[in-house]
């Protein structure tokens, strides 16, 4: 059972932009007593908070507030990328019939084999997994990429993995939704970063609001 004040605050990000549900938590990090590391560009902001075993960076483009975005990933996997440029390339993506602007996050520069590299998808980075294969979003939130979160996968699975129910079972659909962080992202920093609920309360609070 979520706390009564816990509750609440989740309510508040869950009608919340983007970028005002990334100002909520990173001061909720702050008050946790994480010290940040900023990295400044010409052109974007980068703030790392890391906090146990995950990272949460605020990639704040100066000329495009909009696109600012939050990025997950593990603390193992951002060691390597720490200075780099965390970019939100932002796309028009088209769900359940709308256009929404979803983030696409790219690291720069990067090696892949002996080529250096710009713009690289950050999972594509992290599981090395080479353009056209797929990658399958766990939690169907492409701002969280911790391990658990992505893995190299095959178009038949990729497609189960989407919200789309067609041919699925009762249970299946039910799964889908309990993991689909796609728009309650912030519970997962609540239940992986924060510790303020559980992994079963995640799960619940993600399939109330995707029912």
């Amino acid at each position: 059972m979520v706390d009564e004040v816990i509750r609440k605050e989740l309510d508040e990000l869950y009608v919340m932009s983007l970028p005002q549900q990334t100002d909520f938590i990173t001061k909720r990090l702050l008050e946790a007593g994480v010290q940040p590391s900023i990295s400044n560009t010409a052109f974007t902001s980068n703030t790392s908070y890391e906090l146990g075993d995950y990272v949460l960076i605020d990639i704040n483009p100066v000329r495009f507030p909009e696109r600012r975005t939050p990025c997950i990933l593990d603390a193992r996997d951002y060691e390597p990328l720490k200075g780099l440029f965390f970019r939100n390339e932002a796309r028009d993506t088209k769900i359940r019939g709308k256009y929404h602007k979803l983030p696409k996050i790219t690291v720069s520069p990067v090696f892949i084999g002996n080529q250096k590299c710009s713009n690289v998808k950050v999972y594509r980075y992290i599981l090395n997994a080479p353009k056209g294969v797929p990658v399958d979003h766990v939690f169907k939130s492409v701002v969280i990429n911790t391990r658990e979160a992505i893995v190299l996968s095959n178009t038949a699975d990729n497609l189960k993995n989407r919200s789309c129910t067609r041919n699925l079972s009762e249970e299946q659909i039910k799964a889908n939704k309990e993991r689909d962080f796609s728009n309650t992202w912030f519970a997962y920093v609540y239940w992986r970063m924060l510790g303020l609920i559980s992994q079963e309360d995640a799960f619940a609070y993600n399939l109330e609001k995707n029912s």
